[in-house]
C-alpha cells in the first residue's frame, strides 16, 4: 500500500509539496497550484530536473516524505477549522487496565492531544484494524513510525470524502 494522498483533494497540494507521478515513475516538487493544476519541477531518476505542468489528478502527495506529512497535517488542520498549522500527527494506543484489554486510542496533533469527540470516534473506526501500540516499531527511512503515517493517510481520505 502506497503512503500517498491523491492530488485531486482540493487544497492539499501546495508549494514545495513532494509529489509522485506513478504513471511516469517520477518524483517532484510542486512549484505552484494555479486553477486546478500543479506546476511541478519533476526530478526523474534517470534524467536531469525538468519543469513541466501537470494536472492534479496525475499526482499524489508523498507521505513518506516529512514535508508531505506536514502539508497533509496543515490541510487537515484547515479542514477541522484550526488556524494553527499543526504537525506532526501521531496516534497511540494505550492500556487502560484489565477491564479493557484492547486499550484506548489517543491522537496527537501538533503538541496537543486531540480531545475525544464524534470526530475522533470516527477516526478510531478508520484505524481500528491497526496495532497503534508504542511497541509497533515499523518505521520509514527517516525513522518516522509507519503507523502514524498510515493513520494520517486514512483520516485525510475520510475527511476529504475519498475512498481508499
Amino acid at each position: 500500500m502506497s503512503l500517498t494522498l491523491p492530488g485531486t483533494i482540493p487544497g492539499l497540494l501546495r508549494r514545495c509539496s513532494p509529489v509522485l507521478d506513478p504513471i511516469n515513475n517520477r518524483t517532484g516538487l510542486v512549484m505552484g497550484v494555479p486553477a486546478g493544476t500543479a506546476r511541478v519541477c519533476m526530478v526523474a531518476v534517470d534524467s536531469p530536473a525538468i519543469v513541466t505542468g501537470y494536472h492534479a489528478e496525475q499526482l499524489h502527495l508523498d507521505l513518506s516524505d516529512a514535508t508531505g506529512r506536514t502539508h497533509a497535517c496543515w490541510w487537515l488542520s484547515e479542514k477541522l477549522g484550526s488556524d494553527e498549522r499543526t504537525s506532526p500527527f501521531a496516534v497511540w494506543q494505550y492500556d487502560i487496565g484489565p477491564e479493557d484489554p484492547d486499550g484506548g486510542m489517543m491522537f496527537l496533533f501538533g503538541a496537543q492531544d486531540v480531545a475525544p469527540s464524534e470526530t475522533t470516534a470516527e477516526w478510531i473506526d478508520l484505524i481500528d484494524d491497526m496495532d497503534c501500540r508504542e511497541s509497533n516499531t515499523r518505521t520509514l527511512e527517516d525513522g518516522s513510525r509507519w503507523i502514524d503515517v498510515e493513520a494520517l493517510r486514512r483520516i485525510c481520505l475520510h475527511v476529504a470524502g475519498v475512498s481508499p
